[in-house]
């Protein structure tokens, strides 16, 4: 077996691959800094307002039918009045992503799980030699994200496997989520991803 682990890929490898594709095929266009103001749809098509957010213009793009996977907080969902119905949990989840580690002078690769009552973990390659491991683990609710990433050594500290040094080069908070749509189509319009059943959503 050539990878005896799970293999996980990180968001930023992810979008490059997906971004390299899509401009090698002149039937996709990359829309960066745009933002969907409203749709509008029939039985034969979907007509999607969207906002330059530089130069403030918008434009109406017409299609057969139109994934929306924009996060938790999908503008798309709400735009076809579909709820995420479900729990959010009480613990706050704490994503970090660091750089410099020698986790192979430990025998540490792919993605790892730490089970602990309180020190729970997943330690995980992000992508290739050059990528950063993320490190996540629950924190208690209501700190800033200053307290968040203040407290964020003592964490690593303790789910390290060594003293060695390393880079803090991400740390986000998000709230921990059990919530899925109460249905992936309505129409021309197809929910994906955390649009559809959200997971995590992002505090800071």
């Amino acid at each position: 077996m050539k990878y005896p682990f799970p293999a996980y890929c990180g968001q930023h490898e992810l979008a490059a691959i997906i971004q390299e594709h899509c401009q090698k095929n002149p039937k996709f266009k990359l829309l960066f800094s745009t933002e969907m103001q409203s749709l509008e749809q029939d039985e034969k098509e979907i007509r999607v307002t969207v906002k330059d957010l530089k130069s403030g213009e918008t434009r109406v793009i017409n299609a057969d039918y139109l994934v929306g996977a924009d996060g938790g907080k999908s503008s798309v969902r709400k735009a076809v009045g579909v709820k995420l119905e479900g729990f959010t949990w009480d613990e706050t989840f704490v994503a970090t992503n660091i750089t410099g580690f020698p986790f192979e002078k430990y025998n540490i690769r792919g993605a790892n799980f730490v089970v602990h009552p309180k020190h729970w973990a997943v330690v995980a390659q992000t992508g290739g030699p050059n990528s950063p491991w993320r490190i996540a683990y629950g924190e208690e609710n209501g700190l800033t994200p200053e307290e968040i990433r203040k407290r964020a050594p003592e964490h690593l500290k303790i789910l390290l496997p060594g003293p060695d040094p390393y880079t803090l080069v991400q740390c986000n908070q998000y709230n921990v989520h059990q919530r899925c749509a109460t249905t992936f189509k309505v129409g021309r319009v197809l929910l994906a991803g955390d649009a559809a059943v959200c997971t995590l959503q992002i505090l800071n």
